[in-house]
């Protein structure tokens, strides 16, 4: 945060990496998209045990958890799956439904 206050400028955004921040933070999901809110544009998205980086795919609960805290923070970025699926079409309808009321 100290470099995008004191960069201060519209066009510096933020990608947040979800994955990376529930691997290598002890903050909490809402912690890291309510601190960063105004910032994020972009969002990796991919879980993990909060232990290592394994990339996994996430649950629907998951999902339903980050598409609330989005929606109540007015947040609707552009989102990026960072995992390996077997049948992509079907995990990007999976998606799209879970953050259905984001996309614009």
């Amino acid at each position: 945060m100290y470099l995008i206050e004191n960069i201060d400028s519209e066009q510096v955004r933020v990608c947040l990496d979800i994955g990376h921040a529930l691997a290598y933070s002890k903050l909490t999901l809402k912690e890291w998209i309510i601190g960063l809110k105004s910032h994020i544009e972009y969002i990796h998205l991919h879980w993990n045990n909060r232990q290592n980086d394994s990339h996994s795919i996430p649950s629907d609960e998951e999902l339903a958890l980050l598409s609330q805290i989005l929606i109540e923070n007015d947040i609707t970025p552009i989102i990026t799956l960072e995992y390996r699926v077997d049948d992509i079409v079907k995990e990007v309808n999976r998606v799209r439904k879970a953050f259905d009321e984001i996309i614009i």
